[in-house]
């Protein structure tokens, strides 16, 4: 789904003449990094579902020329500390 799945959203918009947001993670580079990565930088997926992500992101750029790919990292979820929790927390402190 990371792959195909992203190409034939892609493809169908291109179809459309429709623009796509795409979002993505930047797990698609390896290891951690002291700055935000760079376009230009190359990938190193380090898992099959790292690969499978860099594969949806290429096969997006393939199919609609009119794309914008966000790689994103640390937005949310149930687990550890995240963007939103982060938030949240801020937000409740202030209102203590």
């Amino acid at each position: 789904m990371n792959s195909r799945g992203a190409e034939i959203i892609a493809r169908a918009t291109a179809e459309q003449g429709l623009p796509i947001i795409h979002l993505s993670t930047d797990y698609v580079y390896a290891g951690a990094a002291a700055a935000p990565h760079r376009e230009d930088e190359p990938i190193a997926p380090l898992d099959v579902f790292r690969a499978s992500k860099a594969a949806g992101d290429a096969a997006v750029a393939s199919a609609n020329p009119t794309h914008l790919l966000f790689q994103v990292s640390w937005v949310f979820g149930i687990y550890g500390a995240n963007f939103v929790k982060t938030m949240l927390c801020l937000v409740r402190q202030q209102n203590d």
